[in-house]
């Protein structure tokens, strides 16, 4: 930390401003940027991953479903229906093109012979001394997954939700059929099936031909599930919608929508299929995805793990380990470490991992672009981290980069676009440790670590400093003469200072916020609308021009953009308010930078207006005169009853100057008003 300090303190003298600092540390930081051949531990340590071998390519959209033989790695194809095998010596071979759209899953008979189920309307199939053969047709619209356990096929449908057990001649029984939209995975572990269904996400045990519900998970369903330590893990995904109390189902898990909610997980009944399970409660905050951890003796239930970007496509278990495939952002492989603790294993290009499997290496699929991975039991030589874009929300001068790791070597590039291209500048010469930031001055900036055998990278820090921009007044609001506005809490008012001086004159302080519209003789409040573009925070200087080039400064330093004042300190004539803008809080007094605006021409027009009467007979002659802001009207009162309004000879009030005539009996009161609210009232003489 020392050496942070100094480097810091230095950039102060040098740029005669304090620099901002970019930092990076821990794994929800490094999560933002992209990883090849580079594995994250759930401390928040960059290192080498496990080597990644991109396999042959399968030119299909989607890879579904995976499986291992001695012949190959056979793959099963969406969109398409077709099969493949990827042969040893690198060369992709098509076993079969299906009628049907879809692969779902391909499964591996006791003597190496490939089964493989296909939809909507599908069958399953069996590939064995090189011919494909019709083996099993549930009669179902979906095959979402196929697995021999036992001695027998066991093949999990959709619509209706059944599990078919069939034998190696292709003759096939109905194990069970559950309430639920689909099966789409299931295990077999210590003589039961778990069996992990959609619709209402529900996990099940089944002994013998009992299924017994263990848990309702709060999402639209449970697309896989493992076992592991002696538990059983349930990964989730789907939006799930709850009212008064009951769970509404979801739709079709075909267009499955990668987000759902946090929860509060409460245990599911073990009792017998019919009997209602207890639901666990969802809350408001959306989220994507994630994998639950299921006690199945005393069938507790809790939250084991999740990653608010990315959704849960698979769980695997390999050499004694528990992995989790995602999507959504990027195809990622997390290995689960305990709760709430993983490491991010791998990384590939792509957008989801679609199929994922367990032999002597870890296989994985992914989509945009499609591709088949195999995860190789050594180390990479090498890898590399790119961080994501720092936006420094202008352009900006780089300074100086620490880093904590070793075997490591760091490099910037900087560029004016917020996505990297062609015109951002080359990556800088390495920085092993610390030292000055080559990039040239720029708004984005983007950092990148090559990682030796022996490499590990854990944090980073960046010193920059923005070239100031002058703020902007956009405009200045004068309100109506007496118009303030006070609070629903206290009766304060928005925009009052704490003094005025102008000689010896000073008002009491009243702040508030913006509230109830209220009139206040003589007061006039001013509004300004004005922004940073660097985000600086703003203080103003506002003065009142009372003469050509004349100032008077009302208030230094006010934070705020309401400004109220007394205006019976100054004589009735015409005024601008000007407002100063500085964004000196955020900047050193050399580096600051100002704006200014002048307001429209006002009125400040305390004096009443003045009433003049004469009599031509019975009728009296009302002369109304007001040299500020002109006559609004008058009003008669006769024997102390109501005001009227009286019209004036010219039929609109609209002058300096106005007329009135007024006859009959009794006493009589006139009251003017001019248009800043000045009253004079004048009792008539009989």
């Amino acid at each position: 930390m020392k050496k942070i300090f100094v480097f810091l303190l230095s950039l102060f003298f040098i740029l005669a401003s304090s620099p901002r600092i970019w930092e990076r540390e821990g794994v929800n930081d490094f999560l933002r940027g992209s990883l090849k051949g580079v594995s994250l531990s759930w401390q928040g340590v960059l290192s080498p991953s496990m080597k990644l071998t991109r396999l042959p390519e399968v030119r299909e959209s989607y890879i579904l479903s995976l499986a291992r033989t001695k012949e190959g790695i056979f793959v099963g194809t969406g969109h398409e229906g077709k099969l493949f095998v990827l042969l040893p010596e690198g060369k992709v071979k098509l076993i079969y093109d299906s009628p049907e759209l879809d692969i779902f899953s391909v499964a591996v008979g006791p003597r190496g012979e490939i089964f493989f189920a296909t939809s909507p309307r599908g069958k399953v199939y069996r590939y064995r001394k090189g011919k494909v053969e019709e083996f099993f047709d549930p009669d179902e619209r979906f095959i979402w997954k196929i697995k021999y356990v036992n001695g027998y096929l066991y093949v999990a449908t959709g619509k209706p939700s059944v599990l078919y057990r069939v034998d190696l001649k292709g003759s096939g029984e109905k194990v069970v059929e559950l309430p639920d939209s689909q099966i789409l995975d299931f295990i077999y572990e210590n003589g039961k099936f778990y069996i992990a269904t959609s619709d209402k996400g529900r996990v099940y045990e089944l002994v013998k031909k009992n299924p017994r519900l263990i848990w309702e998970s709060p999402y639209r369903e449970v697309n896989s599930i493992a076992f592991w330590k002696g538990k059983i893990y349930a990964a989730t995904q789907g939006k799930r919608s709850v009212e008064k109390g009951n769970v509404k189902t979801g739709a079709d898990p075909i267009a499955s929508v990668a987000s759902s909610f946090d929860v509060v997980v409460v245990a599911g009944s073990s009792s017998a299929i019919s009997s209602t399970s207890k639901t666990a409660a969802v809350s408001k905050k959306k989220r994507k995805s994630a994998v639950f951890e299921i006690d199945p003796v005393s069938r507790m239930v809790r939250e084991f793990w999740r990653n608010p970007e990315e959704y849960v496509s698979g769980l695997i278990v390999h050499n004694g380990n528990l992995y989790a495939a995602t999507g959504g952002k990027k195809a990622r492989i997390f290995k689960l470490v305990d709760k709430g603790k993983a490491d991010l294993f791998e990384e590939a290009e792509g957008k989801e991992i679609r199929a994922i499997i367990s032999s002597e290496n870890i296989y994985f699929s992914t989509s945009v672009p499609s591709a088949i991975y195999k995860v190789e039991k050594v180390k990479e030589d090498a890898g590399i981290y790119v961080s994501d874009v720092l936006d420094a929300g202008g352009q900006a001068k780089w300074g100086e980069i620490y880093f904590e790791g070793e075997g490591v070597e760091v490099q910037t590039r900087s560029g004016n676009s917020p996505d990297p291209d062609s015109t951002w500048e080359d990556w800088t010469p390495s920085v092993r440790s610390e030292g000055k930031i080559l990039s040239p001055p720029s708004r984005y900036l983007q950092y990148r670590v090559k990682f030796t055998p022996k490499g590990r990278f854990s944090s980073i820090k960046i010193a920059y400093l923005k070239y100031n921009r002058e703020p902007q007044i956009d405009s200045i609001k004068i309100f109506p003469p007496n118009v303030v506005f006070k609070t629903y809490s206290r009766e304060t008012i928005k925009g009052l200072p704490s003094s005025i001086e102008d000689g010896k004159k000073k008002v009491s302080k009243l702040l508030s916020v913006t509230g109830k519209r209220v009139i206040k003789k003589g007061y006039r409040t001013i509004k300004w609308d004005a922004m940073d573009p660097d985000g600086d925070t703003l203080v103003y200087s506002i003065y009142l021009e009372v003469g050509k080039g004349k100032l008077i400064k009302l208030e230094n330093d006010w934070d705020d953009n309401y400004y109220v004042f007394d205006t019976t300190f100054f004589p009735d004539g015409k005024y601008r308010i000007r407002i100063v803008a500085s964004d000196l809080p955020s900047n050193t007094e050399r580096n600051a930078l100002k704006a200014e605006r002048f307001s429209r021409t006002f009125i400040i027009d305390n004096t009443p207006p003045v009433i003049s009467v004469s009599r031509e007979g019975g009728t009296y002659i009302i002369k109304v005169e007001d040299t500020g802001s002109g006559v609004k009207e008058l009003r008669y009162s006769r024997d102390g009853k109501n005001w009227v309004l009286l019209s004036p000879e010219d039929g609109i009030c609209d002058g300096k100057q106005e007329e009135f005539r007024l006859s009959g009996r009794g006493i009589f009161a006139l009251r003017a008003i001019d248009r800043h609210g000045n009253v004079k009232t004048l009792p008539l003489r009989r």
